[in-house]
């Protein structure tokens, strides 16, 4: 195809030449030059041409190699998986490993039952499964280890299964707002929590569990006190935690400057808490992905049915709902989260072992090949 067409735009630049040489025009070198640019469209639409050919013919392999390999629908638990034939037992096996191991509790979701999943690991073309719901794992041309894979599909049912609690608009749905069912490593929460500036988040670490509730704001999401008020800021936070809140805003609306200049450059206390109110989004000391770790202590605690059961009742306060969903009382459950927070508290001198022993490797190397110099040799 693309000698056809560097033959027609040779024929045709010498046609150009032919007919321009006839005339013997003073101009004749720019005359060529224009026939020649008019030329260029024509060819760059036939290299179009031929881009559009070859993805035809890709398209019509990847469909014939489709139609050869079948489909099957799986049914594991809740879940319905779409996988190649030949990867059947393996995508059974796997959906059902990380089903057992973290969705058990998850029995009877709406979100689920809707959604479809597929799965596959190809060396060539995937095959083209089109779905409405659920998600795709797909693996193309490489070797992924098995703790990734599993990972991968976890994220993507716990994705699936958050829609119930979005669904229904309810009260934990909107205190929890992310994925529950895929929390952040304990670790990670605990240097969240550790490293906010708030004196109920210290006093959670020091073992205050009742702390560690309402910094996570779980009194703020009912109907009495979902406006955020001077109350809950004097709770979580000392008058120069706020201030320090406030200075550490750097984009903030115009009508807000006011109220800042009269934080940071007076005494003032009540124009900081008036900033806070009016610019800030959520103001709770912990985030998200700790409220994320309470729910998921809650659905373990509470075994089978527990997830249903935390959707059951939107008009639910958080705390309700936590208990509900768990069998414990509120108390119990921060108790059991402290507990879990502090037992996994991060080791601080982890990173410097593995550092420490390579330098020390790095060290003898250097020695062994100094001694090697000739400067270094005795005798």
């Amino acid at each position: 195809m693309k000698s056809v067409i560097l033959a027609a735009f040779v024929a045709a630049s010498a046609g150009a030449t032919a007919q321009v040489s006839a005339q013997a025009a003073p101009d004749s070198a720019e005359v060529l030059r224009a026939r020649i640019d008019s030329l260029t469209p024509l060819l760059e639409k036939a290299r179009r041409a031929v881009d559009e050919r070859r993805a035809f013919e890709d398209d019509a392999r990847r469909l014939a190699a489709a139609a050869n390999t079948r489909v099957d629908t799986l049914r594991i638990a809740d879940l319905t998986v779409l996988t190649p034939a030949d990867q059947a037992d393996e995508t059974s096996e796997l959906f059902r490993e990380v089903w057992e191991e973290s969705f058990a509790h998850l029995g009877g979701s709406a979100a689920l039952a809707r959604s479809v999943f597929a799965y596959q690991q190809v060396w060539g073309e995937p095959l083209p499964i089109h779905l409405e719901g659920g998600g795709h794992v797909l693996y193309k041309d490489s070797w992924i280890p098995r703790a990734r894979v599993k990972r991968d599909v976890r994220r993507l049912i716990a994705g699936a299964a958050s829609h119930d609690l979005r669904a229904n608009r309810s009260y934990v749905g909107q205190w929890v707002r992310g994925n529950a069912l895929d929390p952040v490593p304990w670790e990670d929460i605990y240097r969240q929590v550790a490293t906010t500036s708030s004196m109920v988040t210290r006093a959670c670490l020091a073992g205050e569990s009742e702390a560690c509730g309402v910094a996570m704001a779980l009194t703020v999401y009912n109907e009495a006190t979902r406006e955020r008020n001077l109350e809950l800021l004097a709770e979580w936070y000392t008058p120069e935690e706020r201030r320090a809140r406030v200075t550490g805003r750097f984009f903030y609306r115009r009508d807000a400057a006011a109220l800042r200049s009269r934080c940071t450059e007076t005494d003032d206390i009540s124009a900081c808490d008036q900033f806070l109110l009016q610019f800030s989004y959520d103001l709770a000391p912990l985030s998200f992905e700790v409220r994320e770790s309470l729910v998921a202590l809650a659905l373990t605690e509470g075994g089978e049915g527990s997830w249903q059961r935390l959707a059951e009742h939107p008009g639910m306060t958080p705390t309700e709902a936590l208990e509900y969903a768990s069998g414990s009382s509120i108390d119990e459950l921060l108790t059991r989260w402290q507990a879990e927070l502090v037992a996994n508290r991060p080791d601080a001198f982890e990173p410097l072992v593995p550092s420490s022993g390579r330098a020390f490797l790095w060290t003898l190397l250097f020695a062994a090949l100094a001694m090697r110099s000739t400067r270094w040799r005795l005798g």
